[in-house]
């Protein structure tokens, strides 16, 4: 599942690649997010949504999903504080509009993550 029409055509048209990949019988791509699945962030701009329907310890993934999101709330963090020091003034241009697109990313990852948690909290009421 991607927001951006460029992600969702990449994918589409590796779609028999990543199902042969992943050892999947069939990939969809999609706007939806299905029911009885379970969310992975893949990048800034792409949810990978596993159906799974119980054949997955969804303590394990919630753990999984918890790790990410920490991970990325701390390289998010480094970054900011990075960003914010007064040497970053001296920093090239090119270089600041690298880490900017890389803010962008983290932040777009840590939303997904969360969102892939509540969706997963979700799951595990029913």
């Amino acid at each position: 599942m991607s927001d951006s029409a460029a992600t969702q055509a990449v994918l589409e048209s590796l779609s028999a690649d990543i199902a042969t990949l992943s050892i999947a019988s069939r990939v969809s791509v999609t706007t939806e997010q299905p029911s009885g699945s379970v969310p992975t962030p893949v990048g800034g701009d792409c949810v990978a949504w596993l159906k799974l329907q119980g054949l997955v310890d969804l303590s394990k993934c919630e753990e999984r999903l918890q790790k990410k999101l920490a991970d990325c709330t701390a390289k998010l963090t480094a970054l900011s504080a990075d960003m914010a020091k007064e040497a970053y003034a001296k920093v090239p241009d090119n270089i600041k509009e690298k880490n900017s697109e890389r803010l962008k990313e983290l932040t777009a990852e840590k939303e997904q993550n969360e969102d892939a948690l509540q969706q997963l909290a979700a799951m595990k009421k029913e």
